[in-house]
């Protein structure tokens, strides 16, 4: 039987514990024995004439019974639950940090994009003020485009 060696030993312990738990438990779901058995092989020719003395004198090596004691086990090969490091802890949960944090990253700097263009390439920039208009947004463009459509 597979032992369940887990505790609690960090503030991670409760992630820890489910997994030692889960682990034990597929451990024992999954354990296989074999013991062992007896084979036997009787075979039995009814009949008094020449062919059946004939087959009973060949088959009469064929009456075996044996009995096996060998033990096989798949114990080995099972996972044996233990406690994960605090390195494991960090490779996970520090990923995760920096996948979230390049998600923001690329939200933010999308909406900026328009702003950055402007400051590095003030000639190409469509409107006089991005500040402004990025702030203000699309309503603020509208209004100035109007205006600038009823002057014309």
């Amino acid at each position: 039987m597979v032992t369940n060696t887990c505790s609690l030993p960090h503030a991670y312990g409760i992630y820890n514990k489910v997994h030692c738990d889960y682990t034990d438990f597929c451990s024992n779901l999954i354990k296989i024995c074999y013991i062992s058995g007896v084979h036997s092989l009787n075979v039995t020719i009814h009949g008094t004439g020449l062919v059946a003395n004939l087959i009973r004198s060949m088959v009469k090596d064929l009456n075996v019974q044996q009995s096996i004691n060998v033990v096989h086990s798949n114990a080995t090969c099972l996972p044996k639950p233990s406690n994960l490091s605090s390195y494991f802890y960090i490779k996970v949960f520090g990923t995760y940090f920096v996948v979230w944090l390049l998600i923001l990253t690329d939200i933010y700097t999308g909406r900026l994009n328009r702003l950055i263009c402007a400051h590095f390439y003030p000639k190409v920039s469509r409107y006089g003020n991005t500040q402004v208009d990025f702030i203000m947004g699309p309503h603020f463009n509208r209004g100035k485009c109007t205006n600038k459509a009823k002057l014309s």
